[in-house]
Protein backbone atom coordinates (compact mmCIF):
# COMPACT_ATOMS: atom_id res chain seq x y z
CA UNK A 1 0.00 0.00 0.00
CA UNK A 2 1.50 2.91 -0.89
CA UNK A 3 0.24 6.64 0.91
CA UNK A 4 -0.04 9.66 -1.18
CA UNK A 5 1.16 13.32 0.55
CA UNK A 6 -2.01 14.62 0.49
CA UNK A 7 -3.35 11.39 2.68
CA UNK A 8 -0.69 11.26 5.12
CA UNK A 9 -0.68 15.04 5.77
CA UNK A 10 -4.86 15.00 5.33
CA UNK A 11 -4.77 11.90 8.64
CA UNK A 12 -2.60 14.31 10.49
CA UNK A 13 -4.89 17.48 10.26
CA UNK A 14 -7.68 15.32 10.77
CA UNK A 15 -5.82 13.54 13.74
CA UNK A 16 -5.01 17.09 15.21
CA UNK A 17 -8.91 17.73 15.99
CA UNK A 18 -8.85 16.05 19.07
CA UNK A 19 -4.70 16.15 19.70
CA UNK A 20 -2.85 13.43 21.11
CA UNK A 21 -0.25 13.36 22.93
CA UNK A 22 2.24 11.39 19.71
CA UNK A 23 0.70 13.84 17.32
CA UNK A 24 1.55 16.86 19.26
CA UNK A 25 5.20 15.57 19.76
CA UNK A 26 5.54 15.38 15.87
CA UNK A 27 4.15 18.31 15.47
CA UNK A 28 7.17 19.51 17.76
CA UNK A 29 9.22 18.11 16.21
CA UNK A 30 8.70 18.82 12.66
CA UNK A 31 8.37 22.94 13.97
CA UNK A 32 10.35 24.99 11.90
CA UNK A 33 11.14 26.83 14.85
CA UNK A 34 12.98 25.27 17.97
CA UNK A 35 11.79 24.60 21.03
CA UNK A 36 9.35 22.48 23.42
CA UNK A 37 5.48 22.36 22.88
CA UNK A 38 4.51 25.76 23.49
CA UNK A 39 8.09 27.90 22.90
CA UNK A 40 7.98 25.96 19.63
CA UNK A 41 4.23 27.47 19.06
CA UNK A 42 3.61 30.81 16.50
CA UNK A 43 0.96 32.75 15.04
CA UNK A 44 -0.46 32.44 11.35
CA UNK A 45 1.46 35.70 10.64
CA UNK A 46 4.57 34.63 11.80
CA UNK A 47 4.33 31.67 10.16
CA UNK A 48 3.68 33.01 6.54
CA UNK A 49 6.61 35.47 7.19
CA UNK A 50 8.44 32.31 6.96
CA UNK A 51 7.03 30.99 4.13
CA UNK A 52 7.85 34.31 2.63
CA UNK A 53 11.32 33.91 3.51
CA UNK A 54 11.87 30.51 2.10
CA UNK A 55 9.70 31.60 -1.49
CA UNK A 56 11.05 28.37 -3.18
CA UNK A 57 10.00 25.73 -0.35
CA UNK A 58 7.05 27.74 0.54
CA UNK A 59 5.26 24.40 -0.67
CA UNK A 60 6.76 22.51 1.87
CA UNK A 61 6.03 24.48 5.07
CA UNK A 62 2.21 24.55 6.71
CA UNK A 63 0.80 25.86 9.56
CA UNK A 64 -1.62 23.29 11.52
CA UNK A 65 -3.75 25.05 14.01
CA UNK A 66 -6.24 23.57 16.50
CA UNK A 67 -9.58 24.82 16.05
CA UNK A 68 -10.71 27.58 18.78
CA UNK A 69 -6.80 28.59 19.03
CA UNK A 70 -4.99 31.80 17.39
CA UNK A 71 -1.58 30.15 17.88
CA UNK A 72 -0.65 26.54 16.06
CA UNK A 73 2.79 24.92 14.68
CA UNK A 74 4.64 25.84 11.54
CA UNK A 75 5.94 22.94 10.33
CA UNK A 76 7.97 20.92 7.52
CA UNK A 77 5.77 18.45 5.41
CA UNK A 78 7.96 16.15 4.42
CA UNK A 79 8.58 15.57 7.94
CA UNK A 80 5.55 15.18 8.96
CA UNK A 81 5.12 12.82 5.77
CA UNK A 82 8.46 11.00 6.52
CA UNK A 83 7.83 10.30 9.97
CA UNK A 84 3.92 9.21 9.87
CA UNK A 85 5.14 6.40 6.96
CA UNK A 86 7.77 4.82 9.37
CA UNK A 87 5.13 4.76 11.83
CA UNK A 88 2.82 3.33 9.09
CA UNK A 89 5.26 0.84 8.22
CA UNK A 90 6.44 -0.26 11.56
CA UNK A 91 2.89 -1.00 12.91
CA UNK A 92 2.11 -2.69 9.56
CA UNK A 93 5.38 -4.79 9.58
CA UNK A 94 4.22 -5.47 13.73
CA UNK A 95 0.90 -6.88 12.23
CA UNK A 96 2.46 -8.81 10.07
CA UNK A 97 4.62 -10.27 12.40
CA UNK A 98 1.53 -10.85 15.22
CA UNK A 99 -0.23 -12.91 12.53
CA UNK A 100 2.62 -15.26 11.77
CA UNK A 101 2.90 -15.55 15.16
CA UNK A 102 -0.99 -16.41 15.33
CA UNK A 103 -0.39 -18.85 12.33
CA UNK A 104 2.93 -20.19 13.90
CA UNK A 105 0.78 -20.94 17.24
CA UNK A 106 -1.86 -22.71 15.12
CA UNK A 107 0.58 -24.80 13.42
CA UNK A 108 2.21 -26.09 16.46
CA UNK A 109 -1.27 -27.01 18.36
CA UNK A 110 -3.06 -28.46 15.74
CA UNK A 111 -3.62 -32.29 16.03
CA UNK A 112 -1.21 -35.24 16.03
CA UNK A 113 1.77 -33.79 14.07
CA UNK A 114 0.88 -30.28 13.68
CA UNK A 115 0.96 -30.09 10.03
CA UNK A 116 -2.05 -30.45 7.74
CA UNK A 117 -1.38 -31.23 3.88
CA UNK A 118 -2.00 -33.72 0.92
CA UNK A 119 -1.08 -36.71 -0.12
CA UNK A 120 2.22 -39.02 -1.30
CA UNK A 121 2.04 -42.15 -2.98
CA UNK A 122 2.50 -44.46 -0.16
CA UNK A 123 3.65 -48.03 -1.00
CA UNK A 124 2.48 -51.24 0.78
CA UNK A 125 5.56 -52.83 2.81
CA UNK A 126 5.38 -56.54 2.06
CA UNK A 127 8.21 -58.86 2.74
CA UNK A 128 10.06 -60.25 -0.25
CA UNK A 129 13.99 -60.62 -1.21
CA UNK A 130 16.13 -57.91 -0.52
CA UNK A 131 17.00 -55.74 -3.29
CA UNK A 132 20.51 -56.70 -5.14
CA UNK A 133 23.25 -54.72 -4.18
CA UNK A 134 26.35 -54.73 -6.54
CA UNK A 135 29.75 -55.36 -5.53
CA UNK A 136 31.39 -51.51 -5.19
CA UNK A 137 34.82 -50.87 -6.09
CA UNK A 138 36.96 -51.81 -2.61
CA UNK A 139 34.41 -53.40 -1.37
CA UNK A 140 35.87 -56.46 0.64
CA UNK A 141 34.92 -59.36 -0.46
CA UNK A 142 32.34 -61.43 1.81
CA UNK A 143 32.16 -65.33 1.53
CA UNK A 144 28.73 -66.61 1.64
CA UNK A 145 28.06 -68.81 4.65
CA UNK A 146 29.99 -66.91 7.19
CA UNK A 147 26.61 -65.96 9.37
CA UNK A 148 26.26 -62.68 11.12
CA UNK A 149 29.82 -62.77 13.39
CA UNK A 150 31.64 -64.05 10.51
CA UNK A 151 30.30 -60.85 8.52
CA UNK A 152 31.52 -58.54 11.67
CA UNK A 153 35.06 -60.40 11.83
CA UNK A 154 34.98 -60.09 7.64
CA UNK A 155 34.69 -56.15 8.36
CA UNK A 156 37.00 -55.81 11.09
CA UNK A 157 39.82 -57.60 9.05
CA UNK A 158 39.47 -55.45 6.41
CA UNK A 159 39.66 -52.27 8.93
CA UNK A 160 42.58 -53.83 10.02
CA UNK A 161 44.37 -53.99 7.12
CA UNK A 162 43.37 -50.00 6.40
CA UNK A 163 44.54 -46.84 8.51
CA UNK A 164 42.94 -44.34 6.36
CA UNK A 165 41.70 -42.13 9.33
CA UNK A 166 38.18 -40.23 8.49
CA UNK A 167 38.44 -36.48 8.91
CA UNK A 168 35.75 -33.97 9.74
CA UNK A 169 35.69 -30.64 7.37
CA UNK A 170 33.33 -27.42 7.60
CA UNK A 171 31.21 -26.83 4.69
CA UNK A 172 30.43 -23.10 4.96
CA UNK A 173 26.84 -21.85 3.53
CA UNK A 174 27.24 -19.38 0.90
CA UNK A 175 23.27 -18.52 0.99
CA UNK A 176 22.97 -18.01 4.63
CA UNK A 177 24.10 -16.10 7.60
CA UNK A 178 23.64 -16.37 11.43
CA UNK A 179 24.51 -13.17 11.79
CA UNK A 180 22.40 -11.37 9.21
CA UNK A 181 19.38 -10.15 11.42
CA UNK A 182 16.81 -11.81 9.34
CA UNK A 183 18.21 -15.41 10.33
CA UNK A 184 18.02 -14.54 14.01
CA UNK A 185 14.72 -15.35 16.73
CA UNK A 186 13.66 -16.09 19.89
CA UNK A 187 15.79 -19.53 19.74
CA UNK A 188 18.99 -18.67 17.05
CA UNK A 189 21.03 -15.20 18.15
CA UNK A 190 24.34 -13.86 16.79
CA UNK A 191 25.79 -14.95 20.47
CA UNK A 192 23.66 -18.39 21.04
CA UNK A 193 25.38 -21.46 21.78
CA UNK A 194 23.62 -24.21 20.04
CA UNK A 195 25.36 -25.73 17.09
CA UNK A 196 22.45 -26.39 15.53
CA UNK A 197 21.88 -22.22 14.86
CA UNK A 198 24.72 -22.53 12.84
CA UNK A 199 24.55 -22.85 9.10
CA UNK A 200 28.14 -23.98 8.60
CA UNK A 201 27.73 -27.43 8.61
CA UNK A 202 30.26 -29.99 9.56
CA UNK A 203 30.54 -33.40 7.49
CA UNK A 204 32.85 -36.36 8.14
CA UNK A 205 34.71 -37.53 5.29
CA UNK A 206 35.64 -41.39 5.14
CA UNK A 207 37.82 -42.67 2.88
CA UNK A 208 38.63 -46.69 1.99
CA UNK A 209 37.38 -49.75 4.22
CA UNK A 210 35.44 -46.96 6.34
CA UNK A 211 32.87 -46.21 3.44
CA UNK A 212 31.31 -49.80 3.54
CA UNK A 213 31.92 -50.06 7.50
CA UNK A 214 29.91 -50.74 10.08
CA UNK A 215 28.59 -47.26 11.07
CA UNK A 216 28.03 -45.64 14.77
CA UNK A 217 27.47 -49.54 16.42
CA UNK A 218 30.56 -51.05 15.06
CA UNK A 219 28.72 -54.10 14.33
CA UNK A 220 25.65 -54.76 11.85
CA UNK A 221 23.12 -55.14 14.36
CA UNK A 222 20.14 -53.31 12.10
CA UNK A 223 21.74 -53.05 9.33
CA UNK A 224 18.73 -53.72 6.73
CA UNK A 225 17.65 -53.74 3.14
CA UNK A 226 14.79 -51.51 1.79
CA UNK A 227 12.07 -53.72 1.90
CA UNK A 228 12.73 -54.30 5.69
CA UNK A 229 13.03 -51.47 7.18
CA UNK A 230 9.73 -51.61 8.88
CA UNK A 231 11.01 -53.60 11.46
CA UNK A 232 13.08 -51.05 13.28
CA UNK A 233 9.83 -48.80 13.35
CA UNK A 234 7.88 -47.59 16.79
CA UNK A 235 4.48 -46.84 17.12
CA UNK A 236 4.21 -44.53 19.82
CA UNK A 237 0.81 -43.54 21.53
CA UNK A 238 -1.66 -44.23 24.86
CA UNK A 239 -3.53 -46.56 25.54
CA UNK A 240 -6.88 -45.25 24.95
CA UNK A 241 -6.07 -42.99 21.47
CA UNK A 242 -7.41 -44.97 18.33
CA UNK A 243 -3.85 -44.49 16.79
CA UNK A 244 -0.63 -43.40 17.01
CA UNK A 245 0.26 -39.69 17.39
CA UNK A 246 3.49 -40.40 16.49
CA UNK A 247 6.58 -42.63 14.81
CA UNK A 248 9.87 -43.46 16.15
CA UNK A 249 12.64 -45.61 15.20
CA UNK A 250 14.59 -48.28 17.59
CA UNK A 251 18.26 -47.52 18.11
CA UNK A 252 18.68 -49.95 21.61
CA UNK A 253 16.89 -52.52 22.91
CA UNK A 254 15.36 -50.00 26.05
CA UNK A 255 15.57 -46.75 23.68
CA UNK A 256 13.55 -45.30 20.61
CA UNK A 257 14.32 -42.23 19.14
CA UNK A 258 11.34 -39.31 17.87
CA UNK A 259 10.84 -35.55 17.52
CA UNK A 260 10.87 -33.67 20.58
CA UNK A 261 7.41 -31.86 19.32
CA UNK A 262 5.78 -35.20 19.66
CA UNK A 263 5.91 -35.43 23.12
CA UNK A 264 6.70 -31.81 24.02
CA UNK A 265 4.48 -31.69 27.10
CA UNK A 266 6.76 -34.92 28.42
CA UNK A 267 10.44 -33.19 27.98
CA UNK A 268 10.70 -31.39 31.72
CA UNK A 269 8.84 -34.41 33.66
CA UNK A 270 11.40 -36.38 36.13
CA UNK A 271 12.47 -39.60 35.76
CA UNK A 272 10.02 -41.10 38.86
CA UNK A 273 6.82 -39.69 36.98
CA UNK A 274 5.00 -42.19 36.01
CA UNK A 275 4.27 -42.02 32.18
CA UNK A 276 0.98 -42.79 30.01
CA UNK A 277 2.70 -43.21 26.47
CA UNK A 278 2.70 -46.43 24.84
CA UNK A 279 5.22 -47.47 22.36
CA UNK A 280 4.53 -50.72 20.21
CA UNK A 281 6.81 -52.61 18.00
CA UNK A 282 6.42 -55.38 15.40
CA UNK A 283 3.54 -53.25 14.66
CA UNK A 284 2.28 -52.69 10.73
CA UNK A 285 -1.52 -51.80 11.29
CA UNK A 286 -2.51 -47.87 12.92
CA UNK A 287 -5.54 -48.92 14.70
CA UNK A 288 -4.29 -49.17 17.84
CA UNK A 289 -6.42 -51.63 18.71
CA UNK A 290 -6.18 -53.75 16.02
CA UNK A 291 -3.54 -56.34 17.33
CA UNK A 292 -0.78 -57.62 14.78
CA UNK A 293 0.36 -61.25 15.30
CA UNK A 294 3.65 -60.09 16.58
CA UNK A 295 2.91 -57.00 17.96
CA UNK A 296 4.59 -56.39 21.40
CA UNK A 297 3.64 -52.79 23.65
CA UNK A 298 6.17 -51.37 26.30
CA UNK A 299 5.24 -48.39 28.63
CA UNK A 300 7.58 -45.18 28.48
CA UNK A 301 9.41 -45.24 31.59
CA UNK A 302 11.43 -41.92 30.85
CA UNK A 303 11.81 -39.36 28.33
CA UNK A 304 14.86 -37.26 27.64
CA UNK A 305 14.13 -34.05 25.28
CA UNK A 306 17.09 -32.36 23.66
CA UNK A 307 17.77 -29.65 26.14
CA UNK A 308 17.97 -26.70 23.65
CA UNK A 309 14.70 -27.85 21.95
CA UNK A 310 12.85 -24.42 21.03
CA UNK A 311 10.37 -23.40 18.55
CA UNK A 312 10.17 -19.48 17.47
CA UNK A 313 7.61 -18.42 15.68
CA UNK A 314 7.33 -19.29 11.66
CA UNK A 315 10.21 -20.99 11.94
CA UNK A 316 10.57 -24.99 12.30
CA UNK A 317 12.01 -26.03 15.46
CA UNK A 318 15.52 -26.35 16.45
CA UNK A 319 17.03 -29.40 18.23
CA UNK A 320 13.65 -31.01 17.54
CA UNK A 321 15.04 -34.61 18.40
CA UNK A 322 14.41 -36.83 21.70
CA UNK A 323 14.90 -40.32 23.03
CA UNK A 324 12.59 -42.78 25.06
CA UNK A 325 13.29 -45.39 27.57
CA UNK A 326 10.85 -48.30 27.86
CA UNK A 327 10.12 -50.16 30.86
CA UNK A 328 12.24 -53.28 29.78
CA UNK A 329 14.41 -53.86 26.78
CA UNK A 330 12.46 -54.39 23.34
CA UNK A 331 12.61 -58.11 22.10
CA UNK A 332 14.44 -58.75 19.02
CA UNK A 333 12.66 -61.06 16.88
CA UNK A 334 14.36 -61.93 13.91
CA UNK A 335 12.00 -61.28 10.60
CA UNK A 336 9.93 -58.40 12.66
CA UNK A 337 11.72 -56.37 15.47
CA UNK A 338 15.17 -55.10 14.76
CA UNK A 339 17.49 -52.15 16.03
CA UNK A 340 18.11 -49.69 13.49
CA UNK A 341 21.84 -48.79 12.02
CA UNK A 342 23.34 -45.38 12.76
CA UNK A 343 25.24 -43.41 11.27
CA UNK A 344 29.27 -41.81 12.61
CA UNK A 345 29.02 -38.65 13.71
CA UNK A 346 28.55 -36.07 10.65
CA UNK A 347 28.18 -38.70 8.22
CA UNK A 348 26.61 -37.43 5.41
CA UNK A 349 24.20 -39.49 3.07
CA UNK A 350 25.14 -40.29 -0.03
CA UNK A 351 22.91 -36.98 -1.74
CA UNK A 352 22.51 -38.91 -5.37
CA UNK A 353 20.76 -42.06 -3.67
CA UNK A 354 17.00 -41.79 -2.52
CA UNK A 355 15.97 -42.49 1.16
CA UNK A 356 13.13 -44.11 1.93
CA UNK A 357 10.33 -42.57 5.11
CA UNK A 358 8.40 -44.46 6.84
CA UNK A 359 4.69 -43.67 8.48
CA UNK A 360 1.28 -44.15 9.63
CA UNK A 361 0.11 -40.98 8.57
CA UNK A 362 -2.14 -39.48 6.53
CA UNK A 363 -2.55 -40.32 2.77
CA UNK A 364 -5.43 -37.57 1.40
CA UNK A 365 -7.57 -40.44 0.18
CA UNK A 366 -5.22 -42.37 -1.90
CA UNK A 367 -5.74 -45.55 -0.46
CA UNK A 368 -3.70 -48.22 2.57
CA UNK A 369 -5.03 -45.70 4.91
CA UNK A 370 -4.96 -48.71 8.03
CA UNK A 371 -1.01 -49.56 7.49
CA UNK A 372 2.42 -48.65 7.72
CA UNK A 373 3.73 -47.41 3.82
CA UNK A 374 7.07 -46.18 3.08
CA UNK A 375 7.54 -44.15 0.22
CA UNK A 376 11.23 -42.95 -1.66
CA UNK A 377 12.39 -39.60 -1.86
CA UNK A 378 15.31 -37.78 -3.10
CA UNK A 379 17.87 -35.51 -0.94
CA UNK A 380 17.97 -31.77 -1.32
CA UNK A 381 21.10 -30.23 0.16
CA UNK A 382 20.74 -27.74 2.63
CA UNK A 383 21.53 -24.80 0.41
CA UNK A 384 18.79 -25.66 -1.95
CA UNK A 385 16.37 -25.80 0.52
CA UNK A 386 17.24 -22.37 2.17
CA UNK A 387 16.82 -20.64 -1.75
CA UNK A 388 14.07 -17.89 -0.95
CA UNK A 389 10.98 -20.12 -2.53
CA UNK A 390 11.36 -23.23 -0.41
CA UNK A 391 12.77 -22.70 3.26
CA UNK A 392 14.68 -19.22 3.08
CA UNK A 393 17.24 -19.84 5.33
CA UNK A 394 15.04 -21.97 8.04
CA UNK A 395 17.11 -25.00 7.53
CA UNK A 396 20.24 -24.90 9.73
CA UNK A 397 23.13 -27.47 10.20
CA UNK A 398 21.61 -30.05 12.22
CA UNK A 399 18.43 -30.54 10.00
CA UNK A 400 18.17 -32.01 6.58
CA UNK A 401 15.22 -31.42 3.39
CA UNK A 402 13.79 -34.52 1.28
CA UNK A 403 10.73 -34.50 -1.01
CA UNK A 404 9.35 -34.32 -4.28
CA UNK A 405 6.22 -33.62 -6.02
CA UNK A 406 3.64 -35.97 -4.00
CA UNK A 407 6.62 -37.41 -2.32
CA UNK A 408 6.44 -36.19 1.16
CA UNK A 409 5.34 -37.28 4.90
CA UNK A 410 2.28 -36.10 6.01
CA UNK A 411 0.34 -35.55 9.46
CA UNK A 412 0.85 -38.84 12.03
CA UNK A 413 4.05 -38.97 10.73
CA UNK A 414 6.21 -36.98 12.90
CA UNK A 415 8.96 -38.47 14.38
CA UNK A 416 9.48 -41.08 12.27
CA UNK A 417 12.62 -42.14 10.37
CA UNK A 418 14.78 -41.24 7.05
CA UNK A 419 16.46 -44.14 6.50
CA UNK A 420 19.52 -43.57 3.46
CA UNK A 421 21.22 -46.18 1.57
CA UNK A 422 25.55 -46.37 2.60
CA UNK A 423 28.26 -47.72 1.05
CA UNK A 424 28.03 -51.40 1.61
CA UNK A 425 24.37 -51.41 0.35
CA UNK A 426 22.26 -51.13 4.08
CA UNK A 427 20.23 -48.51 5.03
CA UNK A 428 21.36 -46.16 7.91
CA UNK A 429 19.21 -43.95 10.20
CA UNK A 430 19.75 -40.20 9.30
CA UNK A 431 16.62 -38.39 9.66
CA UNK A 432 13.56 -37.73 11.96
CA UNK A 433 10.41 -36.03 10.37
CA UNK A 434 9.78 -32.68 12.11
CA UNK A 435 8.27 -30.21 9.63
CA UNK A 436 6.73 -29.64 6.90
CA UNK A 437 3.28 -29.15 5.19
CA UNK A 438 2.01 -31.58 2.71
CA UNK A 439 -0.64 -30.13 1.32
CA UNK A 440 -0.21 -25.90 1.20
CA UNK A 441 3.42 -26.48 0.63
CA UNK A 442 3.54 -29.63 -1.17
CA UNK A 443 6.55 -28.24 -3.58
CA UNK A 444 8.61 -27.38 -0.67
CA UNK A 445 10.92 -30.05 0.92
CA UNK A 446 10.23 -31.78 3.99
CA UNK A 447 12.28 -31.34 6.94
CA UNK A 448 14.05 -34.03 9.11
CA UNK A 449 16.03 -33.86 12.14
CA UNK A 450 19.88 -34.49 10.81
CA UNK A 451 20.37 -37.58 13.32
CA UNK A 452 24.49 -37.59 12.73
CA UNK A 453 24.56 -33.96 14.29
CA UNK A 454 23.72 -35.59 17.46
CA UNK A 455 25.33 -39.05 17.50
CA UNK A 456 27.41 -37.26 20.93
CA UNK A 457 23.60 -36.68 22.55
CA UNK A 458 22.47 -39.87 21.77
CA UNK A 459 25.54 -41.75 23.25
CA UNK A 460 25.74 -39.42 26.29
CA UNK A 461 21.86 -39.70 26.91
CA UNK A 462 21.92 -44.04 26.75
CA UNK A 463 25.29 -44.46 28.14
CA UNK A 464 24.04 -46.08 30.98
CA UNK A 465 22.57 -49.18 28.78
CA UNK A 466 25.95 -49.08 27.00
CA UNK A 467 26.92 -52.78 28.55
CA UNK A 468 30.64 -52.42 26.91
CA UNK A 469 32.79 -50.23 24.60
CA UNK A 470 31.48 -52.55 21.84
CA UNK A 471 28.30 -50.96 21.64
CA UNK A 472 29.80 -47.93 20.45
Amino acid sequence: MKLSKGFIFGSLLNSFQAVTEDTQNLLVQCSIKPGDVDSSRMTKEECEHVRGVFKEKSEQIAFIVKQQTDDGYCVDIKCVNDSILRKFKAQRKKNENSEKSKNAKLDEDSAEHKFTGPKREPTIIESGPPKRIEKLPGEPVIKKGLGLQGLVQTWKDAKAEDNTPDSITNNYSSVCSLNDEDNQNTCCGPDDKSTCCDYNQKSRRTYGTSRFGLGWAGRIVGGQEAGNLKKSMAYITKANFMHQFCGGVIIHPNWVLTAAHCLQDYCDLGDDVELDIVVKVGKTTKDNFQYDAFEETYYAKSVHCHNQNCKADGSPRVNDIALVRVERAISELKDVIEVAQMPLSYQEPIKSKKCIMLGWGDTKGTGHENVLKQVEIPLVSNEQCNDDRWRSCGIRSCMMCAGGLNEAPCAGDSGGPLFCPWHNGLYQLHGIYSYGRCGADVRKPSVFTRVSHYMDWIKETISPDLLSAADL
